[in-house]
């Protein structure tokens, strides 16, 4: 199953390629395309509830290299939906059609989100505005009108999970009543 990752970079001198890998096997490197220090794609993660390292190396024109290392255990977790700047691979995620990350709303605002791709059937949603529960779906698409007395800027999420528990979430930022 693919696993969306992503890395940013800044060297001595512009970044030119990044590469992942799995395990210590190279998994996916971008050449030449690296806009401003920053990549991402997807790495195959064969099985579920087994350990993996993963690991970004960029490398700047000087031929200096920088790398980070993360060990990835457990079920997948998908977030926002999208493909590939210059390729078609995509993975499963959210695609929220509204409110936009940094979107400014009034205390009435609708949420519509939809979980696209998903490699097993979605079996329910939930949005909350900070921690509270304020929408809900049993299904891969949510839409609700929320209607909140909050002011000021809020952290949206939005959760879905599949039949095999596999978690799918995204988190923004909104600004409730705030002027522009």
């Amino acid at each position: 199953m693919n696993a969306p990752v992503d890395a940013s970079a800044t060297g001595t001198s512009p970044i030119k390629s990044i590469s992942f890998y799995v395990n210590g096997v190279l998994a996916q490197k971008v050449i030449n395309s690296v806009p401003n220090g920053n990549s991402w794609g997807a790495v195959q993660l064969p099985k579920q509830g087994v350990a993996y390292t993963v690991k970004a190396s960029a490398t700047d024109s000087s031929g200096h290299t920088y790398s980070a290392t993360k060990s990835v255990t457990g079920k997948y977790t998908y977030s926002t939906y999208g493909c590939a700047p210059k390729g078609t691979q995509c993975f499963p995620g959210i695609n929220v059609i509204s409110p936009q990350d940094e979107a400014y709303v009034g205390s009435r605002f609708n949420v519509n989100a939809q979980i696209l791709l998903p490699p097993k059937p979605i079996t329910g949603m939930k949005a909350y505005l900070d921690n509270t529960v304020v929408a809900t779906s049993s299904n891969a698409t949510l839409q609700h009108e929320i209607t909140t007395s909050l002011d000021g800027t809020h952290i949206l999420t939005i959760q879905g999970w599949d039949d095999d528990g596999i978690e799918y979430r995204v988190q923004q930022n909104i600004n409730i009543n705030v002027k522009q």
